[in-house]
């Protein structure tokens, strides 16, 4: 049977089976030599977490140590590293591990911003580019207009006119109410 080194373990040759309660991973680990704690995926995942943490760290350190527009510094989890432009982004930094000469090559093309500013700073962005889509949106498409239908209900309550049908309207509605019988209170 092969464990998780590949390495082919026979149950019957090593002599004894796993203890009650300790599970197989260890049975074959203590067998074959390996620690069993740097095969659980607990610790794996562990090992990773700190090493991005490291790695962000030594990032932080190397673009200042704060963020450029504000100079944040209290919290590195609230720092972040803003690609200036996207299309010459290779990888995430904080989020994965590479050769520090590769991190160095990616952090030269950002800067580092606190949370508050880099959504400042996408927020300015997005809305430049909602500015330049309206221009073209209206060239191709002018602007409608809603008319008023003067003397109606869609011209003095709708659109707010008041020319003097829209105005006569109103006053007509208003003294017709005052007609109406009142309904009986039987």
């Amino acid at each position: 049977m092969y464990g998780y080194t590949g390495v082919a373990v026979n149950h019957e040759s090593v002599g004894s089976s796993p203890a009650p309660g300790a599970g197989w991973l260890n049975f074959l680990c203590s067998t074959i030599g390996v620690s069993a704690r740097v095969r659980d995926p607990k610790y794996l995942n562990w090992i990773v977490s700190e090493s991005r943490r490291k790695l962000k760290l030594k990032a932080i350190a190397y673009k200042g140590g704060g963020c450029a527009r504000c100079g944040y510094d209290k919290c590195p989890v609230s720092l972040v590293f803003h690609h200036e432009d996207p299309s010459v982004k290779e990888f995430g930094v904080a989020t994965q591990i590479r050769s520090w000469a590769k991190v160095k090559a990616e952090l030269d093309k950002t800067t580092l911003l606190c949370a508050n500013c880099h959504g400042e700073t996408h927020h300015e962005l997005n809305e430049q580019v909602r500015l330049v889509r309206q221009a073209e949106v209206r060239q191709i498409v002018p602007e409608r207009v809603p008319r008023p239908e003067h003397g109606s209900h869609r011209g003095y309550q709708t659109n707010g006119c008041r020319c003097e049908a829209c105005v006569r309207w109103n006053r007509d509605r208003q003294n017709s109410r005052k007609l109406l019988p009142m309904k009986p209170t039987w």
